[in-house]
């Protein structure tokens, strides 16, 4: 007995470390037409169970080959001794062509539906409450068990195939009988995280937790609509959680479409936003702890309790506690969407004790017209002082009320409500938005209508229910607005910009992403813009109507100043038109008559702790130049170069604040007229204690980053050498000239004689 145990150990292990060849299938996890699969194995004995179960010694002993003609999951083990040592599980997808991927999910039927351990069922100890649903039911337990995870992507070949925890995930919707899931990747199952890229638009591809959501509220009308409120939401300032559509199979069955999602917590903030698992707090609700503390969050709101957000200095405290502009956009976004369960469902989390909050979206199944119809005020249940409706308790409402105490805040809020009706949930985007979403969806959708539940002309009215209500929502948010705030009437602002790609043009702290933004905005709130050209260019500004329109925060000559401005940063204030023009331009500042001619040849004094910096010039064609009101121009300041005259190098100083501490850095040579002669741009190498730039050869285009004090003032190395090549050429050259010339002078006196 003990030889026959150790047998079985030592084989388990040998197993463990060749598994490749441990036990031979003729065709591994994928998309199949129907098949013979053969499977062996020259170790010992094979056993199998299908759809579920684990093998174990009292399996099905496996005989030769098996005809796979319809969708399942086979596991293999080895039998040595009596016992399985190695076990091995494959899903084979039979003639089910999909545009989706394929997550399999098998684990014991009791796993899901024994009344005393099943996930999935209600169990022999629930009972009802006066509302009806049931309480201590098996699928409202915290439960995992152990399954069988098996990825098959858009080509069909398996990608992921790995034992996982499997849970019930959600809240009121674990009562229905369709219901969404949790997987999750744990060490005690063989492998801490899902190592795959699951999202078109995550870089990650580590996952210890994905949600199989069936869409929840929406799971029987559209089976999308989160997923198109987080993608639209996601281009405003909002953190949201990817999606990617999928046909799930438990124990080989088809299950139908779900929304594999990514789940917020703390490994989802790790890997997306680099946060410290150590550190990071996440919260939901009122201030319920996810991960972490929620101490931080307490002192803030007793920071808003206590402060008058009128004083400034109490507005910058508050932008070190929370983004100020994620929490508008987030709040703007459920106030479209008309959200009303978002009260439940706040989710936001900090990096540490002293990083900002930010919010993340998250379960919007109720929006879109899913509870409250385009026309709703929802704003004003939002900003209400006293709850009024079951979803506006006092405390969900606070941060917001306090927050647009201050002016300033409330005017970027209007503002912002503006810019995302204008772009983000302008009606055509959403439609636009909505048919791409659709599009993905439809051919997966019907055969899940027809296998499992649904209805395609339901669908398709509910889809239907939500272009309407995207077509009129801005109008009523905008006059909810007004009406709100006691605003005056509202104008069309229409700003073009020639040559976006020059320059960019933010509108309340927004990037205007095209050469065109219009919208509605009120008359008596200012909209603060930022114009910034890249470097080398310069901005010129027209309106439709007078100057005041524009109010200039630099000095009016800036803007006709011939050198680049760093960054305009003002406001439009328009108080009596209905339509409002702005032209913006970015101009080339154009080329010097001595590009090519002159150029910065060296950098020197760079570093960490160096003060002395300074930047060499060469003169190509050896002309004399005159450098008066010549400039030295970098991302961050200029410099007018010394009154001097020079024909071969010149050495001119660099004050400390030309040159930045940044990674990346620019330096710009122009002349008398603004126009560019020379430039560089390179890497910091702060690796090194003292390091110089230097242009190899004066034709050169490219610069090389050298440890040391450089050559100031003189001819770099290889220039020099290049010279003395060159002289030495020049003089072997006259001197062969020479030479032939007596040879030529003997030969005609020798012939005279």
């Amino acid at each position: 007995m003990k030889q026959s145990c150790f047998l079985a150990l030592l084989f388990s292990f040998y197993f463990s470390y060749s598994q490749n060849d441990s036990v031979v299938i003729s065709q591994s996890s994928g998309s199949y037409e129907a098949f013979t699969l053969k499977a062996s194995s020259s170790y010992g004995k094979l056993v199998y169970e299908v759809n579920g179960a684990e093998p174990n010694k009292s399996s099905k002993e496996w005989k030769d080959s098996l005809v796979v003609d319809k969708s399942k999951v086979i596991s293999f083990g080895l039998k040595i001794n009596d016992k399985v040592v190695y076990k091995q599980t494959c899903f084979y997808l039979i003639n089910f062509k999909t545009t989706f991927p394929v997550m399999s999910i098998s684990t014991h039927e009791s796993n899901l539906y024994d009344p005393r351990k099943g996930i999935y069922t209600r169990g022999t100890r629930a009972y009802q409450d006066s509302t009806g649903y049931w309480k201590n039911a098996n699928y409202n337990k915290k439960w995992e068990r152990k399954s069988r995870i098996i990825y098959l992507d858009l080509n069909g070949e398996e990608v992921v195939n790995q034992n996982a925890g499997l849970r019930i995930f959600g809240g009121m919707t674990r009562n229905a009988s369709e219901k969404s899931l949790r997987i999750i990747a744990r060490q005690t199952y063989g492998e801490a995280r899902f190592n795959y890229p699951f999202f078109k638009y995550r870089s990650n591809k580590k996952y210890k937790h994905l949600i199989l959501r069936n869409s929840g509220n929406d799971a029987y009308k559209t089976r999308f609509k989160d997923v198109l409120s987080t993608q639209l939401s996601k281009n405003l300032d909002i953190d949201i959680q990817e999606f990617q559509p999928v046909n799930l199979f438990i124990n080989g069955v088809f299950r139908g479409v779900y929304n594999l999602r990514e789940r917020i917590g703390q490994h989802y903030l790790k890997y997306n936003f680099n946060a410290d698992i150590e550190t990071l707090n996440l919260l939901q609700g009122r201030f319920t702890e996810d991960h972490g503390s929620n101490k931080s969050y307490k002192e803030l709101r007793e920071f808003l309790f206590k402060s008058n957000l009128t004083n400034e200095d109490n507005i910058d405290s508050l932008n070190k506690k929370i983004d100020v502009k994620n929490f508008l956009d987030y709040n703007i976004a459920q106030i479209y969407l008309c959200n009303v369960d978002y009260r439940g469902n706040i989710r936001f989390w900090q990096p540490d004790d002293d990083g900002v909050f930010r919010w993340v979206m998250y379960d919007t199944d109720l929006g879109f017209g899913g509870s409250r119809g385009a026309s709703y005020n929802f704003l004003r249940d939002r900003l209400s002082t006293d709850k009024i409706v079951w979803h506006n308790p006092q405390w969900s409402t606070l941060l917001l009320r306090k927050i647009l105490e201050n002016k300033k805040l409330k005017h970027q809020f209007v503002n912002q409500i503006c810019y995302s009706l204008a772009t983000v949930f302008e009606p055509d985007n959403v439609n636009r938005m909505i048919d791409s979403v659709k599009t993905v969806y439809k051919p997966e959708l019907m055969r899940h209508f027809n296998l499992i539940r649904g209805d395609s002309l339901k669908w398709e009215k509910n889809i239907e229910k939500m272009k309407a209500f995207s077509k009129i929502r801005p109008k009523h948010l905008l006059k909810h607005t007004q009406n709100q705030f006691n605003l005056g009437d509202n104008f069309y602002l229409d700003i073009e910009i020639d040559s976006s790609k020059n320059g960019v043009v933010r509108i309340n702290q927004n990037k205007i992403s095209s050469g065109k933004f219009a919208g509605n905005f009120f008359k008596n709130i200012p909209i603060p813009i930022e114009i910034k050209p890249h470097p080398l260019y310069k901005i010129f500004i027209s309106t439709t109507e007078n100057s005041n329109t524009l109010r200039l925060s630099e000095k009016s000559e800036n803007l006709n100043d011939n050198l680049w401005i760093r960054s305009l940063k003002d406001t439009l204030q328009n108080r009596s038109v209905d339509s409002l023009k702005v032209n913006i331009k970015f101009d080339y500042i154009g080329d010097s008559p001595w590009k090519n001619k002159v150029k910065i040849n060296e950098i020197g004094g760079l570093g960490e702790n160096i003060d002395d910096k300074w930047v060499e010039l060469i003169s190509i064609e050896k002309a004399q130049i005159n450098l008066d009101n010549w400039k030295l121009v970098s991302l961050s300041e200029k410099a007018l170069l010394s009154k001097a005259n020079f024909k071969d190098v010149h050495l001119t100083k660099l004050p400390d604040s030309l040159l930045s501490k940044t990674q990346k850095e620019s330096l710009y040579l122009l002349d008398s007229e603004d126009k560019l002669v020379d430039s560089v741009s390179w890497i910091n190498d702060f690796s090194k204690n003292k390091f110089f730039i230097e242009r190899p050869l004066p034709n050169n285009k490219f610069f090389v980053i050298l440890e040391g004090l450089g050559t100031p003032n003189s001819f770099n190395p290889l220039h020099i050498k290049t010279i003395d090549i060159a002289y030495n050429e020049a003089l072997r050259a006259k001197f062969t000239m020479c030479f032939f010339a007596l040879l030529l002078a003997l030969a005609v006196r020798i012939k005279t004689y």
